[in-house]
């Protein structure tokens, strides 16, 4: 398994909609596929210098809550 961070500037709530959608769509990777989003804001961006890309506890706890909240069936 293989985890990435997608950092999209600028989304309103259609535009999260659209690349939660888009980036979730099994068919295109040909195996299962969730995608969280953890953060809506322009908060904590990634930027070119690395020593200021990070999550902060609030987007890393709103992962954790929504994985522990998902229901499995």
């Amino acid at each position: 398994m293989a985890r990435f961070i997608l950092d999209v500037a600028n989304l309103d709530e259609e535009g999260v909609k659209k690349v939660l959608t888009n980036c979730a769509d099994e068919s295109l990777m040909g195996s299962m596929v969730t995608v969280t989003c953890i953060d809506k804001t322009n908060e904590n961006q990634f930027y070119n210098d690395e020593t200021q890309n990070f999550l902060s506890k609030n987007q890393v706890n709103t992962y954790n809550s929504r994985i522990n909240n998902r229901e499995y069936k």
